[in-house]
């Protein structure tokens, strides 16, 4: 150690191959057919008179392999995701980058092979190679160098002619973010601390490895990427549409579907992009979109039951919201009663025990009202409060079903009977369309079992729970 202290105080003077540190520490001579402390078939007029140039080119070459092996990787890991998403077997659970895990009792071994190429499940650090990381020290919450990963841990892979620790990854040192800091794994008599290292292989623990962060945010180790709350219990069906439209609903792309003319009364193309997708799948608000495709699909059901002749849907496309605080009074009220008119034109076809769904965003929330034309009974269900909130919209309802009792030559009560459903509440700001969704479906399940004057009887649960959510949006999911 005094000798190594002394070269690097620049008070000892090494000249030649037989002249080296180790050599004047041992006080022995040095071999001519070998360095010592490099490894074999490494003489000293290579080593030394090769310089730079010969340490330079053993990085390039490595460096070469690693860029190499990370190509090969990231073949196998397209290949893998090509697999999995043709079998279904895979978690459900999604990352920050879009990557997934493998159940491998799920996989048949013939699917594990693609093109005659074995793919093999990689590792964090497999993905990891040739990129670059933040290393850390233990008890420490900083980070002190950046490197690249250079190979991955195991017995087969040396450095310095040593094989890897257990739990250690080889990398390089880049750059160092306290250079006075003592490493980890040391090289004695060469590398010692952070500073010295900077430019060459060290051994490095793997669990004190992090994926780098920008350098504004160097100073503070990277926290890891918290997955989506939701994403370990999104239904099969979601996830498969969800890896769908990143992959093909990019530059202006969409999903488009022709409804039949009896959905809603005349020829209907719902157009869906990435963006109805994306907050279907992070139960984040839905749109209209998602809306209107789900009553395609309870349309579809009823057809296939042969239950069409009970219900009826009044497009919400057709029915927009009308601000409460537009100046414009006039322009208002026109609006207001084209919305009345709409509704009113789904009544008019309707038969005399049909119910006519129509759900309606107040504003940033979804309601659901059902009619019973002939009976001018209003039913409302609104997942967070149970009464009637918004004037305006009971203007447009009541004016909707005065406009069907003229059209159909009756005189009609002189009020409309309102009954606020206690209907299930939503957990949170963001589930009023999924519930309004799911009132749909429970109405038309459950209404053939009770007594039509006691709808309110349906509904007698305080919440639905996440399974219950779950299944409109996988119903969803599998109509689109």
């Amino acid at each position: 150690m005094l000798i190594y202290k002394k070269k690097r105080e620049g008070k000892l003077k090494i000249e030649g191959a037989k002249d080296g540190i180790l050599t004047k520490a041992l006080e022995t001579e040095e071999h001519a057919g070998r360095v010592r402390g490099i490894g074999g078939h490494i003489t000293p007029t290579i080593y030394f008179n090769g310089g730079r140039n010969w340490k330079g080119s053993e990085h390039k070459r490595e460096l070469m392999e690693a860029k190499k092996k990370i190509s090969e990787q990231d073949a196998r890991i397209k290949k893998l995701e090509a697999i999995m998403y043709k079998s279904g077997a895979c978690d459900m659970s999604i990352d920050d980058k879009g990557s997934c895990s493998v159940k491998l009792n799920q996989m048949r071994e013939s699917d594990m092979k693609h093109d005659d190429v074995e793919l093999k499940i990689v590792s964090k650090f497999d993905v990891l190679q040739g990129k670059q990381v933040a290393l850390t020290l233990e008890g420490s919450k900083n980070i002190v160098a950046y490197g690249t990963v250079v190979c991955v841990k195991g017995e087969d892979k040396l450095i310095h002619g040593v094989p890897l620790p257990h739990n250690c990854i080889r990398v390089s040192i880049d750059e160092a973010v306290d250079k006075s800091t003592p490493l980890p794994v040391p090289i004695p008599s060469e590398c010692e601390t952070i500073g010295d290292a900077v430019g060459t292989f060290v051994v490095w623990p793997e669990h004190l490895i992090v994926k780098s962060n920008e350098k504004a945010e160097r100073k503070t180790i990277e926290q890891p990427m918290k997955k989506h709350h939701l994403s370990a219990s999104v239904p099969r069906s979601l996830y498969m549409l969800y890896c769908y439209s990143k992959r093909a609903l990019d530059e202006g792309r969409y999903i488009s579907m022709i409804l039949d003319h009896d959905v809603f009364g005349d020829d209907y193309k719902l157009i869906l992009h990435l963006d109805d997708i994306i907050p279907l799948y992070h139960l984040d608000p839905i749109s209209d979109n998602c809306v209107v495709g789900y009553i395609w699909h309870l349309y579809k059901n009823l057809l296939k039951d042969q239950k069409m002749e009970k219900f009826r849907f009044v497009n919400p496309h057709r029915i927009p919201y009308v601000s409460k605080n537009t100046q414009d009074k006039t322009g208002k009220l026109e609006r207001l009663n084209h919305n009345a008119s709409v509704i009113a034109d789904r009544l008019s076809g309707a038969s005399v025990d049909q119910l006519v769904f129509v759900p309606y965003n107040i504003g940033f929330h979804w309601i659901l009202v059902v009619i019973e034309p002939y009976k001018e009974v209003i039913y409302l269900l609104d997942s967070l409060y149970h009464r009637i909130r918004d004037e305006d919209w009971k203007y447009v309802v009541e004016t909707a079903l005065r406009l069907f009792n003229s059209n159909k030559g009756r005189k009609g009560r002189k009020n409309a009977l309102w009954e606020v459903v206690k209907a299930p509440r939503q957990p949170d700001a963001k589930q009023c369309g999924y519930y309004v969704m799911r009132f749909m479906r429970q109405i038309i399940e459950e209404i053939s079992t009770i007594e039509r004057d006691s709808l309110r009887s349906i509904f007698t649960k305080s919440e639905y729970s996440r399974e219950e959510i779950d299944e409109v949006r996988s119903e969803l999911a599998e109509c689109i």
